[in-house]
């Protein structure tokens, strides 16, 4: 069942010990630190791997300005955006990223991108990381507690590394195409 943001905020503070909030905007100290840290950390783990369930994919179409020098055209990223992992349908075709640009020498280059879903959309397997790496970081403040801090840093790691390998997994590498097999490398 899909959860909410404060659903997840709920599962880092049980981790802790911690009440529940009921929403993000309360004035309790659990739902402050809670509100500080959802969005920023919702947003890194996303960069941090290619998960399936955030993958998109887009043709972007060239900027009217182009590029000062080095590259042929640049192109706005799409809104939703938190990462490129790859530009080329079958090979890889240079770029690089310069703020909410991709410059390229390709007019319109296929690009695979990581953006921000909505939390329906979220793997259980990320829900669980992503409450463990929230708990981590909320955790000294709210419980001055050295020893949990270590126990929930080195659970989060396990969580991660379990979230990624099976995103991995979600395609038979046989039946793949080349440049999906490409892709899941990343």
């Amino acid at each position: 069942m899909p959860l909410t943001d404060v659903e997840i905020c709920n599962l880092a503070l049980g981790e802790l010990g911690e009440y529940t909030i009921s929403a993000l905007t309360e004035q309790s100290k659990a739902a402050r630190y809670c509100r500080r840290f959802y969005e920023p950390t919702v947003q890194e783990l996303l960069r941090e791997h290619p998960y399936r369930f955030a993958r998109a994919r887009a043709t972007l179409a060239p900027d009217t300005d182009e590029p000062e020098f080095e590259w042929a055209y640049q192109h706005t990223l799409p809104a939703t955006c938190l990462r490129v992992f790859k530009v080329g349908r079958v090979a890889q075709v240079p770029y690089t990223i310069e703020g909410r640009k991709l410059l390229t020498d390709e007019e319109a280059p296929e690009v695979y991108y990581v953006k921000r879903v909505p939390e329906a959309d979220f793997d259980p397997l990320f829900v669980t990381a992503l409450s463990l790496r929230i708990a981590t970081r909320i955790c000294m403040a709210m419980t001055d507690n050295a020893t949990l801090y270590e126990t929930l840093t080195k659970q989060t790691a396990n969580a991660l590394n379990a979230a990624k390998g099976v995103s991995g997994l979600e395609a038979p590498p046989e039946a793949e195409r080349e440049s999906e097999w490409v892709e899941a490398r990343y």
